[in-house]
């Protein structure tokens, strides 16, 4: 079951998890907010995130079971909440109570856009949307140094360069790295500015870099590593300790 992240006293998102991916419809935003009196009295619940009004991307369930937006039929109103800002919605009178769990969620599935053609600004604002939906598809997937770009390469995906001697890299920007090429010797002892559920790869680019096995880096056997030309490291973050997942040495 995916772990559930508190981000105040009564509203958790959910961690994706990987099997979240394999999925035909993976989840790209997902909340859940627990009911109180504030709420009751405005009627104004907060997603957690931002959505698109009037385009039916945002799912809402109470209390598990799925409920829909408002809607004029026949001179009647159906529905159980309004979409109210592009971060909340509005309940109709008296559908919510202290305690109940809402959660609001939207799947790939809604992340569409059309290209119109034709009309001053209506193509480039297509394109620009649609490089909003890839762009929060990309970062689910491959994580937040992820960035789409519709001009010249298709993304600006990249591989860091570990600065030289640094003992404490900051290796938040990319997904894979490579060690510096300096010939000067380092001791890594911790890699900073990472999240949660982060998958992280070493490229040593020679046999002058060494990962230190201690209290924020768990390595196989409980040694240090220290890398030749072509060896790899893949290590994931718990949020407080690094653990190898694998290793190959390629030298």
């Amino acid at each position: 079951m995916p772990k559930l992240i508190e981000i105040s006293n009564n509203v958790y998102r959910k961690q994706p998890t990987e099997a979240d991916f394999l999925r035909p419809t993976g989840i790209l935003a997902d909340s859940i907010i627990i009911i109180d009196a504030n709420h009751v009295a405005t009627r104004i619940v907060e997603t957690g995130f931002r959505y698109e009004i009037g385009d039916n991307q945002l799912e809402v369930y109470l209390n598990g079971q799925y409920i829909r937006a408002t809607e004029w039929i026949d001179g009647q109103l159906f529905g159980e909440y309004e979409e109210y800002t592009n971060y909340s919605v509005r309940f109709v009178p008296a559908y919510i109570s202290i305690g109940d769990v809402v959660r609001f969620r939207i799947t790939s599935a809604n992340y569409t856009s059309v290209y119109s053609g034709g009309g001053t600004g209506g193509a480039a604002k297509d394109i620009a949307d649609l490089e909003k939906n890839l762009n929060q598809l990309g970062k689910e997937v491959f994580g937040d140094d992820y960035v789409f770009s519709y001009t010249g390469n298709p993304s600006t995906r990249g591989i860091g360069t570990i600065p030289d001697n640094d003992t404490t890299p900051d290796i938040s920007g990319y997904r894979t790295w490579k060690t510096a090429t300096s010939g000067l010797a380092v001791e890594i002892v911790n890699f900073t500015q990472c999240r949660a559920d982060d998958v992280k790869y070493i490229i040593f680019s020679n046999g002058l870099t060494t990962i230190k096995n201690n209290a924020n880096i768990k390595l196989q056997g409980a040694t240090d590593f220290l890398g030749a030309s072509g060896d790899t490291l893949q290590l994931i973050y718990d949020g407080s300790t690094w653990y190898e997942l694998t290793r190959s040495l390629n030298s």
